[in-house]
């Protein structure tokens, strides 16, 4: 039953132990920090119907169920991108203007669920570890898992938020621990999971340019440096489409048409010299959260799941930019997945 400890049949004074750190207590059942009673979509709802869910809620997925209510499938924004041709991710489309998303629930109104769902829906029994769960997310690659009983109906729902949050209820104080003699081992910091590969701009850098690095990467964001690559900002896609969106309406174009970014310039040619003009400094967000790169896991998890945050730009001690990390990433390394 002890898997790591100290059983003893009298007192006694303890000088040093030695214990493998664990983010998760290892005896913690799913149906103990799952999300009950979860959002949940039929085979035959309307795909207006479900984007309409999403864009009114904090999550991005949700479960499919049959008539008894076991999981037939998952719907992900990812989904919706790839096999229903949603132009942009959910986020954005949240920002938009009621016109720009009555125009797109309305092309989805004659697709069902079942069009839109990835199967069959990878599910998890209530009675599990919670270590089975994260171990299965990261295994497949997956967000959020669908809970269910013995029968195998719906009960709840576990995503990676949830991990998070049971991490900072449930684990010990490592570092109180540490000042008691504890030997802890097994300790992970920022610098060894954060991805170094991060796509950076200069504060001149004109937003044409930004707007272009994140096109044709497929990524959300980049990180603006100064020339010595000391950390100034982010600017999200999220973040041009409100400096723009309101008076230049051209923008949507750049992320919502599905043809060559140069192509999408050649046919607004007036608000692309616009685009060249502004640069990537006037655009950014420099009040940002960071965290440096000596950080404990831990400590970024607690961080990560106060603020609500996916990502966090990594710092060194003399503010230079190393990396970022992301939820998927801190889970890995906790987990000891590489």
């Amino acid at each position: 039953m002890v898997t790591d400890g100290i059983v003893t049949v009298r007192s006694l004074d303890v000088v040093s132990h030695k214990a493998r750190k664990h983010l998760i207590p290892r005896q913690l059942k799913i149906k103990e920090m799952m999300t009950l009673s979860p959002v949940k979509v039929t085979s035959a709802t309307p795909v207006d119907a479900v984007v309409r869910l999403l864009l009114s809620s904090y999550f991005s997925g949700l479960p499919v169920v049959d008539k008894d209510d076991r999981p037939v499938g998952i719907i992900t924004q990812g989904d919706l991108i790839y096999r229903m041709g949603l132009p942009m991710r959910l986020g954005l489309w949240a920002k938009s203007d009621s016109e720009k998303i009555d125009a797109l629930l309305e092309a989805l109104a004659h697709r069902r669920a079942e069009d839109a769902m990835t199967r069959p829906a990878v599910c998890i029994e209530q009675t599990r570890p919670l270590v089975e769960a994260v171990e299965l997310m990261l295994r497949r690659g997956l967000k959020r898992l669908p809970v269910v009983d013995a029968e195998g109906i719906l009960v709840g729902m576990v995503s990676r938020i949830d991990v998070f949050r049971t991490i900072m209820k449930e684990s010990p104080d490592w570092s109180a621990l540490s000042k008691q003699s504890l030997m802890v081992s097994n300790l992970r910091l920022i610098s060894d999971i954060m991805r170094r590969d991060i796509h950076t701009v200069l504060p001149e850098t004109s937003v044409e340019e930004v707007i272009r690095i994140i096109d044709t990467n497929d990524i959300q964001r980049v990180a603006v440096v100064d020339s010595q690559g000391r950390f100034l900002g982010l600017i999200s896609d999220q973040d041009l489409l409100a400096v723009f969106s309101d008076h230049h309406p051209g923008i949507w174009d750049y992320f919502v048409k599905r043809i060559p970014f140069t192509e999408r310039g050649s046919q607004h040619r007036e608000f692309s010299q616009q685009l060249r003009a502004k640069t990537a400094v006037e655009v950014m967000k420099p009040d940002v959260m960071t965290v440096l790169e000596d950080m404990p896991l831990d400590e970024a998890i607690k961080l990560m799941t106060e603020k609500g945050l996916k990502r966090l730009p990594v710092l060194d001690a003399a503010g230079l930019f190393k990396g970022m990390i992301s939820r998927e990433s801190v889970l890995r390394a906790g987990f000891g997945h590489p």
